[in-house]
């Protein structure tokens, strides 16, 4: 996970990163889940425009029950970097 580095200047970050209560987190799933913590050092160095953690009991598109674990990112990379 290189959000930081793959921005340039100015340019913005829009996701989400699934967090840890996500029902979809079990053992052997080929997925990444965070806690808020991590979700939060993977941003740092970006102005934060939004995080919006919701842990909430939903559905799938096709209706099926789930159980979502979700922070919602809105980031951007500062305009001016200074590099030593």
């Amino acid at each position: 996970m290189h959000v930081k580095h793959t921005l340039k200047p100015g340019g913005i970050f829009v996701g989400q990163f699934f967090g840890i209560h996500d029902e979809w987190n079990t053992p052997g799933r080929p997925m990444t889940f965070l806690t808020r913590e991590q979700a939060e050092e993977l941003l740092r160095g970006l102005k934060i425009i939004e995080f919006t953690e919701e842990d909430v009991d939903s559905h799938v598109a096709d209706g099926t029950p789930k159980h979502w674990h979700v922070f919602h990112i809105i980031a951007q990379a500062w305009a001016s970097l200074i590099l030593w």
